[in-house]
């Protein structure tokens, strides 16, 4: 997530990190070949994959998933009010990742299953992915639940923007991406509901588990859509304010769902403790 301040022999001595969980501590082992560097802002942004990789076809996109990086992290620092928070941003492409991609501060590993997908203009899901796991340096990284009850709220938030961001990074108008959001990923979520599991956006549990075992429709999906709902209720811009307002109180901690709707709150000047509660 940062350049080594100081390397001796073999050992790296690492700049101090603000604010960082210690389970999001990694460390991917390379070698690695580089595919492509850009700036955003500040940011260093790198795409990285397997040397044994080199000279493919899979990895010939790698330089537009770069771009689509830094276009994120671009509309996010102008739209939220908050620059990127860190330095350096590595993209490291993996195989035999468990997810399709997963974000800590200041790296994001990718499946390497990603780089076969077609190269079609009209197939936009490298665009959401990246775009998804950029929002997570804001929403997860920057701030993070308190507990693991709020872990939808990262992964909803980012959802949400993903969508939003689409127009900047992949030229996909709003109307377009929602329809696609819609149709894609709503079903999900009415499909959650339908089960005699299924349960609010926001509830308590008691364990880490219990928190990272809700279903993709209700953490994603569900609450997607339920911020999208408060949007249209007070409007995108308040959304937005709040959303600034939040990380910027709460920087490098943690947060909980009643500290993000009080940051709405003042945004919209309207109390939203009941809409939260609904």
């Amino acid at each position: 997530m940062a350049e080594p301040g100081r390397r001796q022999d073999s050992v790296y001595t690492f700049t101090p990190v603000s604010g960082m969980r210690p389970y999001d501590l990694t460390f991917c082992a390379g070698p690695f070949s580089t595919a492509a560097r850009t700036q955003a802002g500040r940011t260093e942004v790198t795409v990285r994959h397997r040397q044994s990789l080199l000279g493919q076809r899979a990895v010939a996109s790698l330089p537009q998933f770069t771009d689509y990086a830094r276009d994120a992290i671009a509309w996010y620092a102008d739209k939220l009010g908050v620059p990127c928070p860190y330095p350096a941003y590595d993209i490291v492409f993996m195989p035999d990742l468990a997810a399709m991609a997963l974000s800590v501060p200041g790296l994001m590993v990718v499946n390497e299953r990603l780089l076969g997908r077609p190269a079609e203009a009209d197939d936009q899901r490298s665009a959401m992915i990246c775009a998804h796991e950029v929002a997570h340096l804001w929403f997860g990284c920057l701030v993070g639940p308190r507990w693991w009850d709020d872990v939808w709220l990262d992964e909803a938030i980012a959802t949400y923007l993903s969508y939003a961001a689409l127009a900047a990074i992949a030229e996909v108008s709003g109307s377009l991406s929602w329809t696609g959001f819609a149709y894609t990923d709503k079903p999900e979520a009415y499909k959650a509901d339908e089960l005699p599991s299924r349960q609010p956006v926001s509830s308590p549990v008691s364990t880490a588990r219990q928190g990272r075992d809700k279903p993709y429709g209700i953490l994603y999906v569900k609450g997607a859509s339920v911020i999208r709902s408060l949007a249209a209720l007070i409007g995108d811009d308040a959304l937005r304010r709040g959303l600034s307002d939040y990380l910027n109180r709460f920087a490098f901690s943690s947060a909980t769902l009643d500290d993000l709707v009080g940051c709405w709150s003042r945004a919209c000047g309207q109390d939203l403790a009941g809409w939260a509660e609904q």
